[in-house]
């Protein structure tokens, strides 16, 4: 019994010095992974639209969307870039949704994801970037090939938010 209570004691006091270990580091490197984040997001906004000279942040209260990028080149509006967020099967999944003015959808990039690799890839999406317009899909019932809908349907229901909000602003 007196092992036990001694046992106990020590996994107590290594599990109190692992924590506070652990929240140390996390101090240390929290700012430098955010900071390291927003250079690659600033990096992947000016590669969804190249020629684009400046951007612009619009507020917006369309569902799933945690902000609105306008890509301009002088006054020449190129598209947007939504950036949204679902809570997928297990976790959040953040990705950038890059629609041209002529509706197509130019690229669809995730920037947070712990789901199970495969979830959080609508399937197909790419072809769709690359040769078809979205609205031809957006009444249609897409799944993965395993059939997966809690992540990807909620990604489907964004992107038509998406595009509701697009279709009002031109």
């Amino acid at each position: 019994m007196k092992k036990i209570i001694h046992l106990s004691l020590f996994l107590g006091l290594v599990v109190g010095i692992s924590t506070i270990a652990l929240a140390f580091v996390n101090d240390l490197t929290a700012p430098i992974i955010a900071e390291a984040q927003d250079v690659l997001f600033a990096q992947q906004r000016q590669a969804a639209f190249p020629e684009a000279t400046r951007h612009i942040s619009h507020a917006t209260d369309a569902p799933y969307t945690l902000e609105i990028i306008e890509a301009l080149s002088g006054d020449t509006t190129l598209g947007y870039i939504y950036v949204q967020e679902i809570m997928g099967f297990a976790d959040v999944v953040r990705y950038m949704l890059v629609i041209d003015t002529n509706g197509y959808i130019r690229n669809f990039l995730t920037l947070f994801n712990m789901e199970t690799p495969g979830f959080a890839y609508p399937p197909r999406l790419y072809y769709w970037a690359e040769h078809q317009f979205m609205d031809q899909y957006l009444d249609t019932h897409i799944d993965t090939l395993a059939a997966a809908t809690v992540t990807t349907a909620p990604i489907i229901e964004a992107i038509r938010h998406a595009y509701d909000d697009f279709f009002a602003r031109r």
